[in-house]
């Protein structure tokens, strides 16, 4: 009867000895998943910082193609103006 408890003891030491293992690496799991959250929380906000930027900008292009098209319009009535009435020149 004593192998018997002393395997009993044996058996619990290795149970406690697992738990304990498996603690410590769930424990490890957790910090690795609480960095990765805020990896993705940095990441997120960046994606929002360039995505106002990639806002700001097409606004910008949008301006600058309109402005491009009211020079190319005064430009394109100039000429006419140039060929077919010269008289209404003012520059």
């Amino acid at each position: 009867m004593a192998t018997s408890k002393d395997d009993i003891l044996n058996m619990l030491k290795l149970s406690i000895d697992n738990g304990n293992r498996l603690s410590k690496h769930i424990e490890d799991l957790w910090i690795e998943i609480g960095e990765k959250q805020e990896r993705i929380q940095s990441q997120n906000w960046e994606i929002s910082g360039l995505r106002d930027e990639k806002d700001e900008l097409i606004e910008k292009c949008r301006e600058c193609i309109h402005k491009g098209s009211a020079v190319a319009r005064a430009e394109f009535q100039k000429e006419f103006l140039e060929n077919f009435n010269p008289r209404k020149i003012n520059n």
